[in-house]
């Protein structure tokens, strides 16, 4: 639904854009046209998809702190602590993207849990390894 709604506030608010340049006497017409096309555009962002979607896009355009854990059968391999980094999903497959503390590009996929630190990084790293089963002989990567 979300991005039907984007589509058609776009190609509309264009089609508008062009009937207002084209056809002089249905100016008003074309203005109230595309101000509905801009509200179906931008309320589609607070549809259930769309506020996840807007969520994902402040969420890995700001700088913050991330858990990375990359599991295979059902155990830890490795995991990361970023600090003030940037996390990505990747746009071709279910994997993650992020650069380490010395500017490497990494690339996560299957099965590995991504989160967001909301809280104090010192307070997280205190538990997180309990709490999300690392097991406490395991470094974390940076």
């Amino acid at each position: 639904m979300f991005w039907i709604m984007v589509f058609i506030g776009v190609v509309g608010f264009i089609l508008c854009c062009l009937w207002f340049m084209n056809v002089k006497e249905h100016r008003v017409y074309a203005v109230i046209v595309a101000l509905l096309c801009a509200v179906l555009f931008f309320g589609a962002f607070f549809t259930a998809q769309g506020t996840i979607y807007r969520k994902q896009l402040l969420a890995s355009a700001k700088k913050g702190n991330w858990l990375v854990i990359d599991n295979s059968g059902g155990e830890t391999l490795r995991h990361w602590v970023l600090k003030k980094s940037y996390v990505k999903g990747s746009d071709q497959s279910d994997g993650w993207q992020f650069y380490d503390k010395i500017g490497n590009l990494c690339y996560v996929s299957g099965d590995c849990f991504v989160m967001r630190i909301n809280h104090p990084l010192e307070e997280f790293q205190v538990s997180y390894k309990k709490e999300y089963k690392i097991p406490e002989i395991q470094e974390a990567l940076h």
